[in-house]
């Protein structure tokens, strides 16, 4: 829960067990500009959260099993295998994150991507992995391997073109830094590098022709003032109980 909605809710509480004391000697007549004020002071942090839609950078591209990049500038990009036997081939985003202020953080985050139809018959799923952070956009032959799985099984093999919607993954995002490129990719969810067949996997839209969104809400650090005001309140309170 946010900090200051927690300290609000404590606060009201305090204000209901002070209305009436137990005997009922006692009624406290209660502020109510004052409470509302309050209440809206707490929807007005809240409300401070921004959504953005981060559109796809122009460098996503395909690595591959044996350290190259491929398929750049394509309107597609296919993550599963070539022509014949090799080699495998995994699907690389690129987005630039925006620049966040001191407190600020990534409170959710989700991958939109199209995916235009799938090649050949694929044995396999293919999952969404977070790769890296850095201050180029450039795809690497490395981005082929490692990472932090995001969404297992993003599509599988009974998915329809269209729209691919994954999980959040606010957790990865906020270990990256902000400003700079992040990477992404979806690969198959088995070994691929040896190829599987004649170009057989999932193709995506890449931002040559269409619209890869990485969704993200960005929430600020709660007002170290609205903080103390409502803390001071509460204490207030406990003192005149």
């Amino acid at each position: 829960m946010n900090p200051v909605a927690n300290i609000f809710n404590n606060t009201v509480t305090q204000i209901k067990k002070l209305t009436y004391n137990t005997n009922n000697k006692m009624k406290m007549k209660l502020n109510k500009k004052f409470v509302t004020l309050l209440a809206a002071g707490v929807t007005a942090s809240s409300a401070s959260a921004m959504t953005v839609a981060i559109g796809g950078d122009t460098s996503d591209a395909e690595a591959t099993a044996t350290g190259g990049v491929g398929a750049i500038n394509n309107n597609t990009i296919l993550a599963g295998s070539y022509y014949g036997a090799g080699p495998g081939v995994a699907a690389v985003f690129a987005f630039q994150l925006p620049t966040l202020v001191a407190g600020e953080s990534f409170s959710a985050a989700s991958l939109d991507l199209n995916l235009t139809g799938i090649s050949g018959t694929p044995t396999f799923n293919g999952d969404l992995v977070g790769i890296r952070s850095n201050s180029s956009n450039a795809v690497l032959g490395s981005d082929y391997s490692g990472g932090t799985l995001l969404h297992d099984d993003y599509v599988t093999t009974a998915s329809t073109a269209g729209s691919q919607v994954s999980d959040d993954f606010a957790a990865w995002l906020n270990t990256q830094t902000a400003g700079e490129f992040v990477f992404i990719r979806v690969e198959a969810d088995i070994d691929v590098s040896g190829g599987v067949g004649s170009f057989t996997g999932y193709n995506f839209t890449t931002a040559n022709s269409g619209t890869p969104t990485l969704n993200v809400t960005i929430v600020p650090e709660p007002s170290s003032t609205a903080l103390l005001g409502l803390g001071g309140l509460a204490l207030i309170l406990r003192r005149r109980k």
